[in-house]
């Protein structure tokens, strides 16, 4: 059952709906969000269980890499989501938010950051197919709301 699953879900041996997919995706949104140096092997460790084959070794590369990063500056990362929302048509859940980043630098820095997820369903284990992670410049509400129609017209809110 994936963590802060709110209401009735689907799920058959192969394939889950679309609930159960964003219910994963904040999940591992937030794990992959709140790193710092002391929790960064951790948290690799935690999530590469859930990696499909397809993507496994680039990603924990990519992971072991950032991990290398993080702890040669002293750095930390946490991620505070914001919305939760489907694009049917890549079938993969965004959960956007505001990711601050701290370090010995001195004031912390926050980003827009979009955590882009595909799940699929194999043998009723969950496994990320598809994981991005991309920052958006602030934008005024009116802008961010036209550019995300132009960029993602698929997009729906979660309902709650």
């Amino acid at each position: 059952v994936p963590p802060d699953l709110k209401g009735k879900t689907k799920i058959a041996q192969n394939k889950a709906d679309r609930r159960y997919q964003e219910s994963w995706a904040l999940f591992f949104a937030l794990l992959l969000g709140n790193v710092t140096p002391r929790n960064v092997e951790f948290v690799a460790q935690g999530i590469e269980s859930y990696l499909s084959p397809e993507i496994y070794q680039s990603l924990m590369k990519d992971m072991y890499e950032q991990a290398k990063t993080l702890k040669r500056n002293n750095l930390a990362v946490s991620f505070e989501p914001r919305e939760v929302s489907w694009n049917e048509k890549t079938g993969r859940v965004l959960v956007r938010g505001q990711t601050t980043l701290r370090g010995s630098f001195g004031k912390a820095q926050n980003v827009a950051k979009t955590y882009e997820i595909g799940i699929e369903v194999r043998n009723y284990y969950p496994l990320i197919t598809y994981l991005d992670a991309y920052e958006k410049k602030a934008r005024k509400k009116d802008q961010e709301k036209n550019y995300d129609q132009q960029a993602e017209p698929q997009l729906e809110p979660q309902d709650n």
